[in-house]
């Protein structure tokens, strides 16, 4: 039915068209002859547009040509003694191509496609004769700059030599003045008459000439030199030429004279330079190729330039009046091809105006004809499709005097109303299984809703209850009835209440409110009879109601609890940690009046290290548990209590303390914690070191307090643990210079201030040095000398004696090898050292570094390095010992368990302490001692080394006790690398 509508209206259309195009090919035919008249006007102004553009880019090329010649010209007459630099392109049109010729190309060929014959001609000949002649003047130019570059160089070869010339000059004269000054005043006295007369003769017919001609050739010289140095150009420069060729003249003609006085004061030698001077000088300004012929030349070459550049000129301004002609002649064209157009667009407009007036009338009428008996159908077919819009029932069929018409409206009604038909079932169909859709939606919703963690339920704007899920039920034990579809949250928060249900506060002027749809946003909080918390949180919809949902947050409230007190609390003592005891100081500083009294302690455990490394850690978070406990016992309720971390506390004493109390309060603690402690079947003594800070005598910054009570606290560790020290100024002072030791110690080695110093170890049976002990010395370029004991243990605390001990060990690796085999030498090692993981990698490093064999390195230890993780340091020993290196323990007899060392490790040699050598001759106990080390040592296979050996009779007990190693002050001090080689020497 379709396809035959739109087969009948296809056929009246084309009978229409062609009964229209008919009518529009007469007059269209006429109007194309017109267009066709435009076009070739058209043509011919873009034939002579461009050719307009490339006569305007000619003239300004040509233009462009003249100012770049122009700089040319002014480039090669600069100043003549000015150097030229030849790594500048003085002018552009040498070194980079100019586009004046290809725009004057591009002229050539549009007037060739213009048919300018005879102009085009007299383009390309201008043209080649600019090219040309700027060539020639670009090679004049290279020469000009050449000839320029000679002069310059041929004028400071000249000034070099005059002012050699004016050296020598100088030399002379202040020689001849010398002379003459001694004999000025003679000494009369001594001399007789006729010597006198002597000496004023020959100063007077022999000296005084002479001097004189060389003042006069001085000043030449000097005249010769300024008009040298006086920048001139052109007629200038010639006069300055001619002025200085006379100046040497008189130069030459004074110097002949001068000459023969110089032979007779035996000065010939001198004569010679200044006459071969001032040939050069005159061969420089008039001789083969001196400054005046390069002159001549460069006069030459400017003519030549400036006739070219006349030439140029003369070429451009014929090539300005053939340009001026194409101008002329592109206009004449232009303006007969615009006037052309003119006319053919006028009759066109015509013919047009005619054709649009027959087309459109013709067009009216034929819709008067066939529109008015379409118009009362399209009519009523219009109204029949409005009464379907608004009809949900099934629809009535198409008005039967659309349907039984025969013409292509009546076929359309008729495909219309079987449409509508399809549609009403359709549409009945699609209905239904958005129904079933709805229906699956809200079940699965139903599901969410009630396995959800949340209690929900939805509120209309009047409150009444829409829906509320098991959860709420379950969460506030309501009754089944009580959720209904006419009750309302009002009614729900009334039963509540008569549960006792205690509610926080939703806002601050109404505490008591319990109603989330009137809180809006704002979150509201509940605490149920058994303890249980819920958040309600409303969100508000569309329609004005609220949906209000409830979380049970009682686990994660008692979670986040549980975590704030982690973060703010010890762990194992359960005190506050370092964190809230900080901010409960400042606290408590903003709360305090003016003149408030406080006391900060800091303390740590003495000796716990020790502890925990020799009974274990489980043992010391037992000790540090009890201690917390009976720090607690020694204070008031109102003061603060901290562990900071491992073994420090701090407690704060605020009930405005004087220095009494917190005098006695460190004592307390100290009695306290110094009591026997009884853990795991152990007994433990600890002490307690404490620092004080008081307030406001110490400051009342928090950090200032803490920092004083921390410097104070490392006094009393310094003056022997156990004991309590108030901050002191000085402390504060000692600490800065501390630091400043600290960060000087950085650079020492890379300042080269680090030295070793080696003191010689005697074997006691033949007294000949069996090796050196390598000792550090820092030499600071201010404070001198600086004794290892201050700097050492500045070098542990702060990690720096890794990388020194490395350098240590490298330096007297390196000074070693160049000892004789059988000497070795010691280095000590730190117990930092021992901690650190690469001490084996620098022995190693230091070793492979230097020939020296592994046997002759010797490193000493002290008992403080077994005293603490004894496994992994025996593991280090050993792995040490594997690399060929001696080991010595060095302080023997100084500690608690020095000889259960001896059987844990088997070392190479003990040196004795020199306390017991100090002794040995006064008390028959230390030659005992010494004895009996030195025959358990030689029964385990080990040597003995007595340091500190001063006196004769020293050495013979030490000798007698059969001591295998003799070092102190009797046999030599400590002595730098230099200063070695006495030693050598003595052992060789």
């Amino acid at each position: 039915m379709i396809d035959s509508i739109k087969s009948r209206i296809r056929y009246k259309l084309i009978a229409i068209g062609i009964v229209l195009m008919a009518m529009i090919v007469v007059p269209g035919s006429i109007s194309i002859s017109y267009l066709l008249s435009i076009r070739q006007g058209v043509a011919t102004t873009k034939l002579t547009g461009p050719l307009h553009i490339s006569v305007l880019e000619a003239s300004d090329a040509s233009q462009h040509l003249i100012e770049v010649l122009q700089g040319l010209v002014s480039v090669c007459h600069l100043n003549m003694t000015t150097e030229i630099n030849t790594n500048q392109a003085l002018f552009p049109v040498i070194n980079e191509p100019n586009k004046a010729y290809t725009v004057l190309d591009e002229l050539y060929e549009q007037a060739l496609k213009n048919h300018f014959d005879q102009l085009s001609e007299q383009i390309h000949s201008a043209k080649e004769t600019m090219f040309e002649t700027h060539q020639q003047m670009q090679q004049n130019c290279t020469q000009l700059m050449g000839l320029r570059q000679d002069y310059y160089n041929q004028q400071q070869q000249v000034m070099a030599d005059v002012e050699e010339l004016i050296n020598l000059l100088d030399s002379l004269i202040r020689q001849f003045d010398g002379y003459v000054g001694t004999y000025r005043i003679p000494d009369i006295n001594n001399l007789s008459d006729t010597e006198v007369r002597r000496a004023l003769n020959e100063v007077m017919f022999d000296v005084w000439p002479t001097l004189r001609g060389l003042y006069h050739l001085r000043d030449l010289a000097d005249r010769l030199r300024d008009s040298l140095n006086r920048p001139h150009a052109g007629i200038l420069l010639q006069q300055s030429l001619e002025k200085q060729m006379s100046m040497v003249m008189l130069i030459r003609t004074s110097m002949s004279r001068t000459f023969t006085r110089l032979q007779i004061a035996q000065k010939q030698d001198e004569a010679n330079h200044l006459s071969t001077l001032i040939r050069a000088i005159n061969t420089g300004l008039s001789g083969n190729r001196g400054l005046t012929e390069t002159y001549a030349q460069i006069t030459q070459v400017n003519e030549n330039l400036n006739q070219l550049s006349d030439r140029l000129q003369i070429a451009i301004n014929q090539l300005r009046e053939v340009l001026d002609g194409v101008t002329v002649r592109a206009a004449k064209i232009n303006s007969q091809a615009q006037a052309a157009m003119d006319v053919a667009t006028y009759q066109a407009s015509l013919v047009l105006g005619f054709l649009t007036i027959f087309v459109s009338s013709l067009a009216l009428l034929t819709l008067l004809l066939f529109g008015r008996s379409l118009s009362r159908r399209i009519e009523l077919l219009t109204g029949y499709t409005t009464s379907l819009i608004e009809l949900e029932t099934q629809p009535q069929p198409v008005p039967e005097k659309l349907t039984q018409s025969s013409d292509e409206l009546g076929m359309l009604a008729q495909t219309f109303d079987q449409l509508m038909q399809n549609l009403f079932v359709a549409r009945e169909h699609l209905l239904e299984e958005s129904r079933s859709q709805i229906q699956l939606q809200n079940q699965r919703m139903m599901i969410i809703l009630e396995n959800a963690p949340y209690g929900l339920c939805l509120c209309d704007k009047e409150e009444r209850i829409l829906l509320a899920n098991h959860q709420l039920i379950s969460f506030y034990h309501l009754p089944e009835q009580l959720i209904q579809h006419d009750t309302s949250w009002p009614d729900i928060v009334r039963y509540l209440r008569k549960q006792g249900v205690r509610i926080e506060a939703a806002t601050d002027n109404n505490p008591h409110i319990f109603d989330p749809i009137m809180a809006g946003a704002q979150l509201q909080s509940v605490n149920l009879a058994d303890g249980r918390i819920l958040n309600i949180t409303t969100i508000k919809t569309p329609d004005g109601g609220s949906m209000l949902i409830h979380e049970d947050v009682t686990e994660r409230l008692s979670q986040q609890a549980k975590i704030s007190h982690m973060a703010h609390h010890d762990a194992l003592t359960g005190l506050p940690n370092r964190v809230l005891f900080r901010e409960n100081v400042i606290d408590t500083l903003n709360r305090a009046h003016d003149n408030q009294k406080m006391a900060l302690l800091y303390l740590d455990l003495d000796h716990f290290k020790a502890v925990n490394d020799t009974l274990g850690h489980s043992v010391g978070d037992l000790l540090l548990i009890e201690a917390a406990n009976r720090l607690q016992r020694c204070i008031n309720d109102h003061d603060l209590i901290a562990r900071l971390g491992g073994d420090e506390f701090a407690v704060m004493l605020t009930d405005n303390p004087s220095r009494e109390d917190a005098q006695q309060t460190a004592s307390r603690i100290i009695h306290q914690l110094g009591q026997l402690y009884r853990l795991n079947q152990q007994s433990i003594l600890v002490g307690a070191s404490i620092g004080i800070s008081v307030i406001p005598e110490d400051g009342n910054n928090q950090d200032q307090l803490f920092k004083n009570a921390d410097l104070a606290l490392y006094r009393a560790k310094q003056d022997g643990r156990n004991t309590y020290c108030f901050f002191e100024s000085e402390m504060d002072a000692l600490m800065q210079a501390r630091r400043e030791l600290e960060l000087e110690l950085r650079s020492a080695i890379e300042k080269s201030q680090m030295q070793l110093a080696y003191q010689p170890v005697i074997n006691s049976k033949t007294l000949e040095i069996a090796g050196f002990e390598a000792l550090l010395r820092w030499h600071h370029p201010q404070r001198g000398w600086i004794s290892p004991s201050e700097f050492i243990p500045v070098a542990e605390a702060s990690g720096q004696i890794c990388d020194i001990g490395a350098w240590v060990l490298r330096q007297a690796c390196q000074e070693a090898s160049r000892w004789p085999d059988h000497l070795w030498v010691a280095v000590n090692v730190s117990p930092v050292q021992f901690k650190h993981r690469d001490l084996i990698q620098d022995i190693h490093a230091a070793l492979q570094d230097t020939p020296m064999a592994a046997s002759r390195l010797e490193l000493e230890i002290t008992e403080g390095v077994l005293l603490h993780n004894t496994e992994s340091t025996l593991a280090t020993l050993q792995s040490i010992h594997s690399l060929g290196v001696n080991i010595s323990m060095d302080d023997f007899g100084t500690g608690y368990s020095s000889l259960s060392y001896l059987r844990m490790f088997k070392f190479d040699k003990v040196k004795i302490d020199q306390s017991f050598i100090s002794d040995l001759h006064q008390t028959q106990d230390a030659r005992a001692m010494i004895g009996a080390i030195t025959s358990m040592c030689e029964n385990l296979g080990i040597k003995t080394t007595a340091e500190g050996v001063e006196t004769r009779e020293q050495q013979d007990i030490l000798i007698q006790q059969k001591c295998s190693l003799l070092q102190g002050y009797l046999f030599g001090r400590p002595v730098l690398q230099a200063e070695l080689t006495k030693y050598i020497s003595t052992t060789e």
